[in-house]
């Protein structure tokens, strides 16, 4: 196994938040700060610590824009798991992965910028040890026995770290990520959802929890899955979700790689329904007092 060079303190930055800030500035408070991987000065240290980790790896490639700020173009698995530990070790700050509930979250509530023009990877799934991907899947799955996680298939792995390995396909291992920011469903976790595709309500109250529907056979919305091995999870442009995908180093364009900024509330929902009514409360009554003036200039 080889060994990875990881950001000494001296190496690490105060970095201001820049670059392209996700969050409804009315909400702020109620949401984690979500970023893109961009063209600015903690991306092009975040390209030039990964270059020096993993050499030119053809499964890394991206396509960095000339624009300041715009967003770095092109991700796959491999990718956000190498971007998002350096980030953090870069920043010394609480960084997050974008896990599926996240991006259900951020979807939901409209703080995910084109959406519908690109897609955003979010982790694997092992359905079976079996091909496709099964020494990556059988990789991943011990490391979760050890962690202590039970092991019921299919299992989804949010978190995940890129390491060098030549003993792997492209010479990149996956390993899960233990130094991040874990929510309560774990570093790894059962998600009998997999099991059966098909469309589903964007309202599924499940999203938001585990980041797939509760039930399908309705909706405009579609859930992909599969049977065996180890499948990339993926939200695309239609907001279709994937967990059958078997082609790993897949990157485009399109691909853009998120990073969340300190913890998520988990009150959010109530938070929000208790916002909203507020609201409507008081436009309601504005709308009665606007009725009543005009009532009394009509009597005049």
């Amino acid at each position: 196994m080889n060994t990875i060079k990881m950001p000494t303190v001296a190496t690490q930055k105060s970095y201001q938040d820049q670059g392209r800030l996700l969050i409804s500035p009315e909400d702020r408070k109620l949401f984690p700060e979500v970023f893109q991987f961009s063209n600015n000065e903690r991306g092009r240290d975040v390209l030039k610590l990964m270059r020096e980790k993993y050499g030119d790896n053809h499964l890394l490639r991206v396509t960095v824009p000339s624009e300041e700020g715009a967003p770095i173009q092109g991700s796959n698995i491999y990718i956000k798991s190498a971007v998002i530990p350096i980030v953090r070790e870069l920043t010394n700050e609480n960084i997050r992965h974008l896990t599926p509930a996240l991006s259900e979250k951020a979807l939901r509530y409209g703080i995910l910028p084109d959406a519908t023009s690109t897609y955003e990877d979010l982790g694997a799934v092992v359905h079976s040890l079996k091909d496709p991907n099964s020494q990556l899947a059988k990789h991943l799955v011990a490391q979760a026995r050890e962690a202590g996680v039970n092991i019921e298939f299919p299992m989804v792995f949010p978190y995940l770290v890129a390491v060098p390995d030549n003993k792997f396909p492209g010479g990149l291992r996956l390993d899960l990520d233990t130094k991040a920011m874990i929510d309560d469903l774990g570093i790894a976790y059962h998600e009998p959802s997999l099991r059966k595709g098909g469309q589903f309500k964007p309202d599924d109250p499940r999203l938001v929890v585990t980041g797939f529907p509760s039930e399908v056979g309705e909706g405009n919305r579609t859930l992909y899955t599969a049977q065996d091995g180890l499948r990339w999870v993926y939200r695309d442009r239609d907001l279709y979700l994937f967990a059958n995908d078997v082609n790993l180093p897949y990157s485009v364009e399109a691909g853009r790689v998120s990073f969340v900024k300190g913890a998520a509330p988990q009150n959010l929902e109530a938070r929000l329904t208790e916002i909203r009514a507020e609201r409507d409360r008081q436009s309601a009554d504005v709308d009665a007092r606007f009725d009543e003036a005009m009532r009394m200039m009509r009597k005049q």
